[in-house]
């Protein structure tokens, strides 16, 4: 039940006091053992200040059962002493260790100091007579620990506690009036003197007490409880030595717990930071792979710069053969308004004046054509100097050079072009065919025949030589990656509009031809590398290197290099991406070589069938006779 109130702040106060005796005897040095015996050897609890004739119920228990169950009533000195005997302990042979109390006080009333009678403020606030303050004490001789906790207190109540009148402690009540502690430990037992009690003092209150009275001078409800130790109730217990090693080596036990799991941490840290390490050294290796495999290599760079240009050059070469194979086809059969279309008559004359205007030196064949080349006496410049013969001198024509001026599509006759048709025309056509008469085709068809057979075999004949000038013919104009405009639309210089705005001016958009790019570097190589000048670079691989000069840079020059070595000493990646770029080249020169051997294997089969033509004319012969002469007897 709730505690008295009163208009002013009610003090509500309970002490308990605690006193526990040691578990074993104490030796000292020179002493002989003596057991600690207070009170006459029993445990109890005292109320004190409590109103007189209050009734209290109360309960002494054990993990085995209720070991006393009592009632009895508060003394007219407000006083009530609850004694239990050793024996009673000794009745459940202390092994269940913790004893409990419990009392039930009917109207806890404060007796006011100097045992004033409450008055008016007392009967304003009557306690519930339902009501009653439950207090329940867990005492553990072993340990020397009490549980403590009292139902039945105001809220928030306020609790002071005291122990072998050391310095006071602030406790409070909750909200519903109960209060609950531990108070007192095992470390007690090893350091207080064996000749004194543990006591233990709480005091409950509405509002706080002067520090300077003691506990039991208050005026209000105190608890006073005697709890006696194993040693004194016969039980096992601990003694000196006991007292003064069990506790280090508990505390100790409990430091290196602590510490272990400390250690523990330290482990786990030290697996997250291997781990951690780990993670990083992989992603550094990763990455410094990653720098390695994919970092490009300026060697690599540079073969991928050469050939941008290759591919524009290879299809001019396809371009080049063809037309220079539809002029020498349409030569051998007479096409109209080629030079051969007339005949002999027409086409030697032709070819004569022709040698005589380029080609005709007069000191050749001792000097026995000067009449005819007095035209080129005084032909000196260099030009003409360097054009005599070159009809017939492949080596100085062809062979030599890396690329030809030659570009038989933009319809502008150059002086190489002139050359490899004029040579063309000895080697493979030296003379034409008279035109037949008309009506002579109608009679016999044979001359025609062998004279388109003759021109299938010079076509085979001529292929090798085309191809090679074709390959020898200068690249092609890059073909721009942007559309060449005006920007304002181009007006004459010097006019403008009515209005007298500004006058317009041609601007026209720069172009960039990205197939040039590939011979240029070529041409840049050669000048920081080998040390040639522009001039001698133009007159090695022309000014347009054909794709012949270009594929000579490829297999050849390039290796020529010093440097191509030195850039070999680079990351294996790199160089297997070199060895791959070495092998694309390889297969470039391979597929030329191939397609050489076709021509040879057709030039071949040619010289074979013109080697055998006569046999097989007169076997064809003989049996035309034979069937003739058989379709005669019949």
């Amino acid at each position: 039940m709730h505690l008295v109130k009163s208009a002013k702040p009610v003090f509500i106060v309970i002490a308990i006091v605690l006193t526990l005796a040691m578990l074993f005897g104490v030796l000292t040095l020179g002493k002989t053992g003596n057991i600690f015996k207070p009170h006459n050897n029993v445990a109890k609890v005292t109320l004190r200040n409590f109103t007189p004739g209050a009734q209290v119920d109360y309960r002494i228990l054990s993990s085995a059962g209720v070991i006393a169950e009592e009632q009895t009533q508060v003394d007219k000195q407000g006083t009530l002493s609850l004694p239990i005997d050793k024996n009673v302990f000794a009745k459940n042979k202390g092994k269940e260790g913790i004893i409990k109390y419990e009392l039930n006080v009917e109207k806890p009333e404060i007796l006011q100091k100097g045992k004033q009678k409450a008055t008016a403020l007392e009967e304003s606030s009557k306690p519930d007579p339902a009501e009653l303050l439950n207090l329940m004490l867990a005492l553990n001789p072993r340990d020397g620990e009490i549980d403590v906790s009292i139902k039945g207190l105001g809220e928030f109540t306020s609790v002071i506690s005291k122990k072998n009148n050391q310095e006071q402690q602030q406790l409070s009540a909750d909200w519903g009036g109960i209060f609950k502690t531990t108070l007192g430990d095992s470390k007690d037992q090893g350091q207080i003197n064996p000749d004194e009690y543990n006591k233990l003092q709480l005091v409950f209150q509405g509002a706080g007490i002067q520090s300077d009275l003691p506990l039991d001078s208050t005026g209000m409800p105190l608890v006073e409880v005697f709890a006696l130790t194993g040693a004194i109730l016969g039980i096992a217990g601990r003694d000196k030595q006991t007292a003064q090693w069990g506790s280090p080596f508990s505390m100790m036990t409990e430091e290196f717990s602590a510490v272990m799991v400390q250690q523990t941490t330290m482990i786990g840290m030290f697996i997250d930071a291997s781990v951690q390490l780990e993670t990083q050294r992989k992603l550094q290796e990763l990455q410094a792979r990653a720098h390695k495999d994919y970092h490009p290599s300026e060697q690599m760079c540079r073969i991928g710069s050469y050939v941008r240009s290759v591919a524009l050059a290879e299809s001019k070469v396809e371009l080049e053969k063809t037309a220079l194979n539809k002029y020498l086809i349409n030569q051998y059969m007479g096409v109209v308004h080629s030079s051969t279309a007339g005949g002999p008559d027409v086409y030697e004359p032709l070819k004569i004046q022709n040698y005589i205007d380029d080609y005709c030196h007069t000191v050749d064949n001792g000097s026995a054509i000067e009449a005819i080349c007095d035209a080129v006496i005084g032909g000196t410049t260099a030009a003409t100097l360097e054009r005599i013969n070159k009809d017939i001198d492949y080596t100085r024509a062809v062979e030599t050079r890396l690329t030809l001026d030659i570009n038989f599509t933009d319809g502008i006759l150059e002086n190489d072009e002139e050359d490899v048709l004029a040579m063309a025309r000895y080697l493979y056509f030296p003379t034409t065919f008279n035109a037949p008469k008309p009506g002579a085709l109608t009679k016999d068809l044979r001359p025609h025949y062998e004279s388109r057979s003759f021109a299938a075999q010079m076509g085979v004949a001529h292929n090798s030589f085309i191809n090679i000038i074709g390959m020898k013919a200068s690249a092609p104009e890059g073909q721009p990656t942007t559309t060449t405009g005006v920007a304002p639309p181009a007006a004459p210089f010097g006019t403008g509009p009515a209005n007298n705005t500004p006058f317009l001016t041609t601007r026209p958009v720069p172009t960039v031809y990205a197939e040039d790019s590939g011979w240029a570097y070529m041409k840049a190589m050669l000048r920081d590398e080998f040390g040639l000048a522009t001039v001698d670079i133009d007159k090695i691989l022309g000014e347009r290197p054909s794709y012949y000069a270009q594929m000579e840079v490829l297999t050849k020059k390039i290796y020529q290099n010093p440097n191509f070595y030195v850039n070999l000493y680079d990351k294996p990646t790199n160089v297997k991406r070199i060895g791959a770029a070495m092998d694309a080249i390889l297969l470039m020169n391979q597929r030329d070589r191939f397609e050489s051997l076709l021509r040879r294997e057709m030039l071949t089969a040619t010289l074979i069938e013109n080697t055998l033509y006569d046999k097989v004319s007169e076997i064809n012969s003989g049996l035309l006779e034979e069937m003739q002469r058989s379709q005669i007897r019949q």
